[in-house]
């Protein structure tokens, strides 16, 4: 999860009207005809179905990481703009870059995530606080050598500060450059009420995912205090979460896994065992063999798990491999019985590296394993209990 997703100032949720800000329901269409009368270089019929566009794209993301860049290149398509930059605004007032987008390329001065070179924080800080975009040319006065470099204005003829702000509050800013010699565009001073209202948009989009983001924190808070607790019951699997955390990762890692799917086997492997809070003290403790009504309790904990996670967390995901974490490749697993590939691969990959690190760790019941005769086991289980290409892609990081 992103950090500068939570980061953001405290910020009023609604507008005047009540609605939810960032919705098409909030959207004026005086204002969106208004904003588009000023798009020079195109029909008002065109920029008014791309703001309308802009305005839904910007109301269905639900993540900084993918809102970030479609603000910046729908300022920049639409506002026939040469390039734009995404600041976000942190708590102690300072500015980070999230997101650039260039008309001719990907490159930019500033790499999101960056925060802003001092030369040029104290005259974005206070292009935040403003009430209206803010224009600068090239060759106009009041710009150091510095600001004027690391803003862009080698890239750009004139370039504007657009604050983004809910109500009063400041959310960030949104920079554009544009180099008129090229592309003989009218000036971005000339787009000013249009410029506006993308402001204001995204600012609500900005807000909303924010909220969104201290929302699944604080969830994550309480997901991870029920997994403190589990570790305090039993010293002998301290630490074994964060161990299955790593080794799950390195694995999806090898087989390919997307970013977002490493997000979601990372906290399964961390919460995986969740569900054991559920489970007796004297079963779970136990030195000796389970007898079959034992047995049938410890195996609800997989369920139990998702149901924990599923109720104090938006993290569905998460929840089906904790929920399936116990099923096995041949079928003979519980709770559902699934076989092969219908057993999601995240839920392969903690199966395998659960079996390994109890192994290597010991239990109250079984005595610790080397890594060699650990390895050897999961080799022999290849195609019954574990996956085949999740056994070789997890040997492969030892070699």
């Amino acid at each position: 999860m992103n950090a500068l997703g939570s980061s953001f100032y405290s910020i009023q949720p609604r507008t005047e009207s009540g609605k939810d800000p960032g919705s098409p329901d909030s959207i004026s269409a005086s204002a969106v005809y208004n904003a588009a009368s000023f798009s020079a270089g195109k029909g008002m019929e065109e920029a008014v179905n791309e703001l309308l566009k802009f305005s839904r794209q910007l109301s269905v993301t639900s993540s900084l990481e993918v809102l970030a860049p479609e603000i910046a290149r729908g300022a920049v398509d639409i506002l026939q703009a040469s390039f734009s930059r995404v600041l976000v605004m942190l708590p102690n007032h300072t500015l980070v870059c999230v997101a650039y987008y260039e008309h001719s390329s990907t490159g930019g001065a500033v790499n999101p995530g960056d925060t802003v070179p001092a030369p040029a924080q104290l005259l974005y800080q206070r292009a935040v606080l403003n009430t209206a975009p803010v224009f600068f040319r090239r060759e106009g006065a009041g710009l150091t050598p510095a600001e004027r470099r690391v803003m862009g204005m080698a890239k750009a003829t004139n370039l504007c500060l657009a604050p983004m702000r809910l109500n009063t509050d400041p959310v960030g800013l949104l920079v554009l450059g544009q180099d008129e010699e090229n592309n003989g565009l009218a000036r971005l001073e000339e787009k000013k009420h249009l410029i506006g209202f993308l402001a204001e948009q995204a600012a609500a989009a900005l807000y909303r995912v924010s909220l969104s983001g201290r929302l699944r924190a604080n969830q994550l808070e309480t997901v991870l205090a029920l997994a403190k607790a589990l570790e305090a019951r039993d010293i002998h699997t301290a630490g074994h979460g964060q161990r299955m955390t790593e080794l799950s990762e390195r694995v999806a890692i090898r087989l390919g896994c997307s970013v977002m799917d490493l997000e979601t086997i990372r906290w399964a492997a961390l919460l995986h065992d969740i569900g054991k809070i559920g489970i007796p003290d004297d079963i779970l403790q136990r030195p000796g063999p389970l007898s079959t009504e034992e047995w049938i309790k410890m195996r609800k904990h997989p369920q139990i798990g998702a149901e924990i996670v599923t109720n104090v967390s938006n993290l569905a995901d998460v929840a089906e491999l904790i929920h399936d974490h116990h099923e096995r490749y041949d079928g003979k697993g519980y709770p559902r019985g699934l076989v092969g590939e219908e057993i999601p691969l995240g839920a392969r990959i903690i199966a395998l590296v659960d079996a390994y690190t109890a192994m290597t760790a010991g239990r109250v019941y079984r005595p610790i394993c080397t890594h060699g005769e650990a390895s050897a086991e999961l080799k022999r289980c290849s195609g019954s209990n574990y996956d085949p290409r999740v056994v070789d892609a997890f040997l492969s990081i030892y070699r």
